[in-house]
């Protein structure tokens, strides 16, 4: 009876202690770890930098960043930074026609606009343009006068007749300048990830919110969760949120892979990190640990920061520098 008793009172003692240290018990995997750095503690910071919705801010937008990826070339610099799906995007078309979609309005030749068009550009510009007022030289010159001052130039003349050829000049100096912000942003030693806002399809989807299932589109709930076809579209590291505990377990316990080479994932159950099939996946926000190598351990932080303050700061490496590649 004696033996007994003390046989339940170290089980009770065992199960509290794993209770206070919040650690999913597992052997560790005993394979050669894949990290490119040495064993060890390390934190990373990972910036975000929130990506505006107007045209005028997108502009500023580029002409900062086109500053900030040229102090990181000249300085050395390296960082990981974490900006939207649209982004992504905007970049995707800049790195191949080098004008945003919202500023086609400033390519088209003035006679071709539209009468929608016109509005648009008169919105857009506000600039008056009374000597040729009612004529397509105005919807030129406003044209020309955006294209300046995105470029920062001040010598625009509203009384000046400007010809389509020397819009097109600006144009292009538009084009070189944005095509050059993207090929710098790309030789620098920074790691780019994707902020995905909806891990799931949205026609098959259920998100997890105060600890209860609720249907995003239909009235019965849909028990079928499938991950977004986007998220294995970005050869970029990803950012995701709001993924289901049960999802979470899939992964944790590889049983689903997802094709891409590092996954960044705020929950709140899980914090640490796995590696399966070629694919990296850290867990911030939760209290339980899981740990695929014995002597490697990751905290990694997310904070909200302006190209200057990120400038302020300095890293010892990036996102990259732990798992190799670009």
């Amino acid at each position: 009876m004696k033996i007994n008793l003390i046989k339940i009172i170290l089980l009770i003692v065992g199960m509290n202690l794993i209770a206070c240290n919040n650690i999913v018990l597992k052997k560790y995997t005993i394979e050669t770890p894949p990290f490119k750095l040495g064993e060890g503690e390390y934190s990373l910071n990972i910036y975000e930098i929130k990506y505006p919705n107007t045209l005028e801010e997108k502009e500023t937008f580029f002409n900062e960043l086109d500053i900030f990826v040229n102090k990181i070339f000249i300085q050395e610099k390296k960082y990981t930074l974490l900006l939207s799906e649209e982004y992504y995007k905007d970049y995707d078309r800049l790195k191949l026609k080098g004008i945003l979609k919202e500023e086609e309005i400033f390519e088209k030749t003035a006679s071709s606009l539209t009468k929608s068009e016109r509005e648009e550009l008169e919105k857009i510009t506000n600039e008056k343009v009374e000597r040729h007022e009612n004529t397509v030289q105005k919807y030129l010159n406003l044209q020309v006068y955006h294209l300046k001052k995105v470029l920062g130039y001040d010598d625009y003349d509203p009384n000046a007749v400007y010809t389509e050829l020397y819009k097109e000049n600006i144009i292009n100096e538009l084009k070189k300048k944005r095509q050059n912000t993207i090929l710098i942003s790309e030789k620098i030693d920074v790691t780019y990830l994707v902020n995905i806002e909806e891990a799931y399809n949205g026609d098959e989807s259920i998100i997890l919110k105060e600890d209860e299932y609720y249907y995003t589109k239909n009235i019965n709930f849909i028990e079928k969760r499938v991950f977004s076809d986007i998220i294995n579209n970005y050869t970029n590291p990803i950012y995701i949120k709001n993924i289901a505990k049960d999802d979470l377990n899939i992964l944790i316990d590889k049983k689903e892979n997802i094709k891409s080479s590092c996954i960044i994932i705020y929950n709140d159950f899980f914090k640490g990190y796995r590696y399966n099939k070629n694919t990296y996946y850290f867990f911030l926000g939760g209290l339980e640990t899981v740990q695929e190598y014995e002597n490697y351990q990751f905290t990694i932080d997310i904070c909200l920061k302006s190209f200057e303050e990120i400038l302020e700061s300095e890293e010892e490496y990036t996102l990259m520098n732990f798992i190799g590649g670009k």
